[in-house]
């Protein structure tokens, strides 16, 4: 929902696979829709818990803690 369209693209380049771009296609975005019922802060919580977990697929463990550590201090 929030990384999984650039862990798919790397997946599919990595693959020997091409990605293509078409002008024509149109995607509806119901904006906030999956995430309209959930607590306050619920979706920026998972956008980082999504981003940490493809640091860590591609950059193991020291870089999801590297992301952790850059997004605590951007917040603080």
């Amino acid at each position: 929902m929030y990384a999984e369209d650039a862990d798919l693209s790397r997946t599919i380049q990595g693959l020997g696979w091409k990605l293509y771009y078409t002008a024509e296609t149109e995607v509806i975005h119901v904006c906030g829709a999956s995430t309209d019922k959930a607590p306050g802060g619920f979706s920026v919580v998972m956008k980082h818990e999504s981003i940490c977990r493809l640091m860590q697929k591609y950059h193991g463990t020291s870089g999801a803690w590297r992301y952790r550590l850059a997004v605590f201090r951007r917040r603080s």
